[in-house]
């Protein structure tokens, strides 16, 4: 499952906050599944206000089993390929 994060810039703070607890929702369903999935989230830069948050709101995301790469959707999927 890709979470794409084009449209961060149009997002007001507590949007943001919202994605990532609704980020942190998905890993953690994820992670008590029998079959789990991989969990991308695309276009997020090590600066961007989403990492900021998430960073804030959960510390120890670092650990979790989500790639954040920077690259957007499109590029993404075409390493894939």
């Amino acid at each position: 499952i890709i979470i794409d994060l084009a449209f961060e810039h149009l997002m007001s703070a507590k949007e943001l906050n919202s994605l990532a607890g609704q980020v942190c929702r998905c890993y953690a369903i994820n992670r008590r599944s029998s079959v789990p999935f991989a969990l991308v989230v695309t276009g997020c830069t090590e600066n961007s206000r989403f990492m900021e948050e998430i960073r804030r709101s959960f510390p120890d995301f670092a650990r979790w089993q989500v790639s954040f790469v920077a690259e957007d959707l499109e590029h993404h999927l075409a390493a894939l390929a």
